[in-house]
């Protein structure tokens, strides 16, 4: 009879310690990765964001992700809990640590300031330099400041660069056919036997 209580206990107590954090507060730092003084410039610092521009911020940390994706973990965090109903500018930065992942989930009303490319351009410069050092602290702050300056139009990230390869690939063709077209006419309209056979040049 023990043992069935024991087991009755557990399977009521399972769904409670297996319950993702609830979207209460700006910061809730389960993995406790974070100092208080940290805790309080980022609820600064995202008040000043939702009291400027409406948009709303959060960090999380959890010690796992229970088997889910992060993708979806963060999103079932975040979904109607973070930004207004009406512009969706919600931004939440989800941290697992058992795990060694993170997402910056952004709503679709901040992604025009914030896509994917820059997004990732913030945590590759500030978070995962930071992470991989063990300095959980120094990295959120660094990319919740720098994600915010995005949203407050603090600071304006340049958009990368995509690479043109094909098209200047294309172009030297289309020039190299103009030169072989050049030089065959130039061998037609000459005398017979005059003409130059026709090669590469060289650096092409």
């Amino acid at each position: 009879m023990r043992k069935l209580w024991i087991v009755f206990s557990l399977l009521l107590f399972l769904p409670f310690s297996l319950a993702k954090p609830v979207l209460n507060d700006q910061v809730i730092d389960e993995a406790n990765v974070l100092g208080p003084e940290t805790e309080a410039e980022l609820r600064s610092l995202f008040q000043e964001v939702e009291r400027n521009t409406t948009a709303q911020m959060a960090v999380v940390t959890v010690q796992n992700l229970e088997g889910e994706t992060i993708e979806e973990y963060a999103l079932s965090l975040a979904h109607n809990k973070l930004g207004t109903k009406e512009q969706d500018n919600g931004l939440l930065l989800l941290i697992s640590l058992e795990d060694r992942e993170y997402r910056i989930e952004v709503g679709y009303g901040l992604e025009g300031a914030l896509n994917d490319a820059k997004v990732g351009r913030i945590a590759r410069e500030h978070l995962v330099p930071a992470f991989q050092a063990g300095d959980y602290d120094t990295g959120v702050l660094k990319t919740s400041h720098a994600l915010a300056d995005v949203i407050l139009g603090n600071t304006v990230i340049p958009e990368e660069r995509k690479s043109n390869a094909f098209l200047w690939i294309f172009i030297l063709f289309l020039i190299i056919i103009l030169i072989v077209m050049i030089i065959s006419a130039s061998k037609h309209s000459g005398k017979p036997g005059s003409g130059h056979r026709t090669g590469w040049i060289g650096g092409l």
